[in-house]
């Protein structure tokens, strides 16, 4: 009953055994009866996208160049380049293939096993000589003795770094090094003294489950302002003007911690930034519980939560006495001191991308499945206000405007077709494609929303159910 109502999309609880095969028939068929719940599982498709999806199977290769798949989609009466994109958006979402038309350095390579992305990358953070003695730092001539050949060809080594840096594993140094975090020393620096963050801005994570990914993910994103290459496994000082900042993530209390040396407007505007460098992350999991904490800054041992802190604002509590502590706290210098707002670090091309990156970082040993599994946006359970923030900020004019354009698109050509069966989805979907292309201005403000909110704030303001395969197709607009 406890996890029940803890976890409450559990389906049934199965007693098995491997040694003797106790509940193994009822566990396949308890897993079959979920399946067929599914939505869109039992939808018809047409018979030349099997053709095609078997075409691909049979070629019993690893990968092909993009123009092999769309010669193969036009040999099995699949002549149009939009209805090919869904094609092979949906086979990408299936994880049968995988690939990023929407990435100009990865986009040439269609990629039909997707183990031979995954096997890549797990040889290489499993590489044991990368973590202990090149300290995470990867170069070509190591990658060279880590893939083997010829499964690897040495001009295919770019292509998996590029991969890597999209997955968020690591990140360029220069042209011929890239940083691992995940393999780093896991001690920090001996350099760093905490008597130089005793008067800092502080701000606190708190998670019911820190994976691993989160801070090394981190690293990766704010790369560029790290501080004199000072980074570790789990943490990281980063600089911005006249600011510092260490991030520091403890897995075992499940807390990441931020100390912020600076001038109060400008150390609040850093702390701003790191915290919607956070928010893109959280966001990429489906459900990720995480509650955000401030410290008291007379006594940081004492910490309260900023939503909570929103709340007493909302409602016009000047003080409250925290937990903990007899004295009062002034609401507005608490909020004042960390700021409220957050710059938007979500990129539209990476949903899938991080999906599988959270895939693969779960377990630096076992290596089975990959696919997009969940989407990435998902539940977001956050301690502040900041996901209702986020979609206020995301409610641009171009945004909400090309919404409405392509929703009335959709709703006038569903009246010429059968958008029961998927093959009417399919026309009206490629049709309302091609109409936003031909169309400059709508265009225009459909690249726009892209790039500012992202796919999944363009299909939730769409509110359709083909929204998805839309978006999925005019995501090819953002191709150079």
């Amino acid at each position: 009953r406890g996890l029940r109502k803890k976890y409450p999309n559990i389906k049934a609880f199965i007693a098995t055994s491997c040694q003797d095969g106790t509940g193994i028939d009822q566990l396949k068929q308890a897993i079959n009866h979920e399946i067929n719940q599914l939505k869109h599982v039992s939808d018809p498709l047409p018979g030349t996208w099997f053709q095609v999806k078997e075409a691909l199977e049979t070629l019993q290769k690893d990968y092909i160049p993009y123009d092999d798949y769309t010669q193969i989609c036009q040999a099995n009466q699949i002549p149009e380049d939009q209805t090919q994109r869904i094609l092979v958006s949906l086979l990408h979402d299936l994880g049968i293939v995988l690939n990023f038309h929407d990435d100009p350095l990865v986009s040439d390579t269609h990629v039909i096993n997707p183990e031979w992305v995954t096997t890549a990358i797990y040889k290489i953070i499993n590489d044991p000589t990368l973590m202990t003695e090149d300290k995470g730092i990867l170069t070509y001539s190591r990658l060279n003795q880590i893939l083997p050949k010829p499964a690897y060809p040495n001009h295919k080594h770019q292509f998996i770094i590029a991969m890597m840096k999209k997955f968020e594993l690591c990140f360029a140094i220069n042209e011929q090094s890239f940083l691992i975090p995940n393999l780093l020393p896991k001690e920090a620096p001996s350099t760093l003294d905490p008597n130089d963050w005793n008067d800092a801005l502080r701000f606190q994570y708190h998670y019911a489950i820190l994976p691993q990914s989160v801070i090394s993910r981190f690293i990766v994103k704010m790369h560029q302002r790290i501080d004199n290459q000072t980074y570790w496994r789990s943490g990281v000082v980063l600089i911005s003007k006249d600011n510092r900042a260490q991030i520091t993530a403890d897995l075992y209390d499940k807390k990441i911690f931020i100390a912020i040396n600076g001038t109060a407007p400008t150390r609040r505007d850093f702390l701003s930034e790191i915290r919607g460098c956070f928010f893109s992350i959280h966001d990429s999991f489906a459900r990720l519980p995480v509650e955000e904490k401030v410290p008291l800054p007379q006594n940081p041992e004492i910490v309260v939560s900023f939503q909570h802190l929103l709340d007493l604002e909302e409602i016009g509590e000047e003080t409250f006495v925290p937990e903990g502590t007899k004295e009062k706290v002034k609401v507005r210098e608490l909020l004042n001191g960390v700021g409220r707002n957050v710059p938007d670090f979500r990129q539209p091309d990476t949903q899938s991308s991080v999906n599988i990156y959270n895939n693969l970082t779960m377990s630096n040993t076992y290596q089975k499945h990959v696919g997009s599994g969940d989407n990435v946006a998902g539940d977001k359970i956050y301690g502040d206000k900041i996901g209702r923030d986020k979609i206020t900020n995301y409610n641009s004019q171009n945004l909400a405007q090309a919404a409405q354009d392509i929703k009335a698109l959709i709703d006038q050509l569903s009246s010429d077709y059968d958008t029961t069966t998927l093959s009417g989805k399919t026309r009206v979907s490629a049709e309302v494609i091609e109409k936003i292309e031909t169309n400059p201005t709508l265009k225009k403000r459909t690249i726009n929303a892209l790039k500012e909110a992202g796919t999944t704030a363009l299909e939730e303001a769409i509110n359709h159910p083909i929204a998805n395969v839309v978006v999925a197709g005019v995501k090819g607009f953002l191709d150079p």
